[in-house]
């Protein structure tokens, strides 16, 4: 009888694995034929995308490297502007370096070329020339914009490709300046936009080609790197028949190509053509091993499915696991006064005795852990949560370390579910990395472990360590600060300003001024006063350089240099006009503040200075005020001098 039956089961599992294998063959050959030509179709629109970005790309490269050369002629048009007629020529070299450009060529209103970076080319005519032709009109005056670029140029010497970038002038030297760069350097911006860049730089297998053809030339324009870089369609002989093939793939279809057969779909998209070809064989060949790999798994589920069944069917199998079945749920609800047994002496009897012993020792583990956690440190409490059998398991000090009211442990203690949520909610984020989080009055880290069906970890009181921690921190603070303080002043020393200055100005070219304050006659004080009044003095002075910029919208950085000298630094820019302005009321307040001492000839003098494209760095901009300030004291004292773009200026309000 069980012969019989399993014999009829099997034959039937059989025939419906056959059914099932030919229905699946044909499935996977139908999906595997359309996946391949859908990603065909998906890396054409790709190409089509990269190559209207690449277009984009390019006129944007290109008004670009227009406009970054229009601003360097620009700049040395100023450059040689500002300086004298002879130190500018002088320094044609040295800006063709600093701009990084080829050649720099003056051009007066007759066309000659009156200095240029190449010697040779001093006394040549622009209008003998038919490769300067562009730049006539623009040396004429006859132009109305202001400035021509020949991209494609040659020169006039070498006769090696340039581009040439010419504007016009307000010189009175010099009519047109023109400026070369070497072709490779539009070319390289060129290229790094160009849609063939795009097209061999993309990623493909072996069997699966992506090109660009001209559709003028038939030349393959672009073709990806890992496949043959030449394409034979059987048939097409000329270059003729070679673009009419190509443009009657627009469907998709199969093709001989390179003497195999491909599937080959392209796009015609302005002057190019657009294909993609995969190899077919690749496709038979995938879908040769699916369908072996069907079998295999078919062979395997008919084999474990009817094996399974045999076994099934045992005698007194059922009854066994419905009975181990019902005090496992038992378990999963919290009960965990069962005990497994078996009706027969059978391999499940070997079962339900592990499962006794395993219920048995769940019952201490609470007690273990404790033991064990205690004996190494007791500012650390340990938990494990099996989801299984909805059971959490803590050390006895977990309450405690956690920092929870009885109310609020016996709402997360119950279930895994429970407890794991509340963890998360301290923790906010990744949890297998020790982080420190405020309690209301202690700090602890979590460290847990999220498995598939437990979730467990340690919990550590980090109190101590964080208060000494922040001990540290706040000493550490103090000794910085004090370090950057003057100590009679309050105000900051030389050193911190120093490293504040050359901070600012490796990221701020344009902005900043620095200020230097002297007290003249100061050694009078000291000498017939004595040094507690000159200190008095000194602090005085340091609170009303506090002060005076309290109330206006300027930030500003005050240090004592040393003795009756101190600085400033107003990191942004202001006027000429306002920054006399503020140095006159400064001033004023200065010597209402110090008009005890009068008397002496004490007063101020101030020297001031600007960031600006010649003074970049701290040594020369402290050098161009500590100049101003020497100004100041020489015409007078008690006066302020700025030194703005190595030209002086100064105001004297002397009562």
């Amino acid at each position: 009888m069980e012969k019989i039956l399993f014999r009829r089961i099997e034959i039937i599992f059989i025939f419906l694995s056959i059914v099932l294998f030919l229905v699946l063959s044909v499935v996977v050959y139908g999906m595997e034929s359309k996946g391949a030509k859908q990603g065909i179709d998906e890396i054409i629109k790709q190409v089509e995308v990269s190559y209207e970005q690449s277009n984009t790309d390019t006129k944007e490269a290109i008004q670009t490297f227009e406009d970054d050369y229009l601003k360097r002629a620009e700049s040395i048009d100023f450059m040689l502007n500002y300086l004298e007629k002879e130190e500018g020529l002088r320094s044609l070299n040295q800006l063709k370096t600093i701009m990084e450009i080829e050649s720099i060529k003056l051009i007066d209103e007759n066309g000659t070329i009156i200095a240029s970076t190449d010697s040779k080319a001093v006394g040549l005519n622009f209008f003998s020339y038919e490769e300067t032709k562009p730049f006539w009109d623009l040396i004429k005056g006859e132009k109305e914009q202001n400035y021509v670029i020949q991209k494609n140029a040659t020169s006039i010497l070498g006769k090696e490709r340039m581009v040439y970038l010419g504007i016009r002038s307000d010189s009175e030297y010099y009519s047109v300046l023109q400026i070369g760069i070497k072709a490779e350097v539009f070319d390289k911006v060129l290229e790094e936009n160009s849609i063939d860049r795009v097209i061999q730089s993309m990623p493909t297998v072996r069997e699966q080609a992506v090109f660009l053809v001209d559709r003028e030339t038939g030349e393959i324009d672009g073709i990806t790197k890992n496949n043959d870089q030449q394409i034979s369609i059987k048939g097409a002989n000329t270059v003729e028949e070679f673009l009419r093939a190509l443009s009657s793939y627009e469907n998709g279809r199969l093709a001989n190509i390179n003497n195999s057969f491909k599937y080959m779909k392209t796009k015609l998209i302005d002057d190019k053509i657009i294909g993609v070809y995969q190899d077919w064989n690749d496709i038979y060949k995938n879908v040769l091993i699916e369908i072996l790999e069907l079998f295999a798994i078919i062979v395997i589920i008919l084999s474990v499915t009817i094996g399974i069944f045999k076994h099934c069917i045992r005698k007194y199998v059922l009854q066994d696991l419905s009975f181990i079945e019902s005090n496992t749920k038992k378990i999963m609800s919290g009960d965990y006064n069962v005990k497994f047994q078996t009706a027969h002496n059978t391999e499940f009897k070997q079962i339900s005795e592990v499962l006794n012993s395993w219920l048995e020792s769940y019952q201490y583990k609470s007690q273990r852990m404790t033991r064990i956690v205690t004996a190494i440190d007791n500012h650390m409490a340990v938990f494990e949560c099996l989801y299984p059998i909805n059971k959490n398991f803590f050390t006895g000090n977990m309450q405690e370390i956690l920092d929870v009211e009885d109310e609020v442990w016996d709402s997360i203690r119950c279930t895994p579910r429970q407890f794991q949520n509340y963890i998360d909610t301290l923790v906010k984020s990744d949890i297998t990395e020790e982080k420190i989080i405020p309690m209301k009055n202690k700090y602890i880290s979590i460290v847990a472990f999220k498995e598939e069906e437990e979730f467990y970890g340690m919990i550590i009181d980090r109190t101590d360590d964080v208060k000494k921690q922040k001990r540290i921190q706040n000493e550490l603070e103090e000794i910085k600060i004090e370090s950057e303080t003057d100590s009679l002043t309050k105000l900051k020393n030389r050193a911190y300003l120093e490293g504040r200055v050359k901070k600012w100005l490796q990221t701020n070219k344009e902005q900043g001024i620095m200020l230097l304050f002297d007290l003249d006659n100061f050694k009078t004080i000291n000498d017939q006063l004595g040094h507690p009044v000159g200190d008095l003095v000194l602090q005085k002075f340091a609170k009303c350089l506090q002060d005076f910029w309290k109330n206006d919208e300027i930030d500003e950085i005050v240090a004592r240099m040393g003795g009756d000298e101190f600085i400033a630094f107003i990191p942004q820019f202001i006027s000429f006009s306002i920054l006399s302005e503020k140095l006159n009321d400064l001033l004023i307040q200065i010597r209402e503040q110090l008009k005890d001492y009068k008397q002496y000839g004490l007063s101020v003098s101030i020297g001031a200075s600007y960031v600006n494209p010649k003074i970049q760095s701290y040594e020369h901009l402290y050098g161009s005020a500590d100049l101003a300030l020497y100004t100041a004291k020489k015409t007078g004292k008690d006066s302020f001098c700025i030194n703005k773009e190595t030209i002086f200026h100064k105001n004297e309000n002397n009562t």
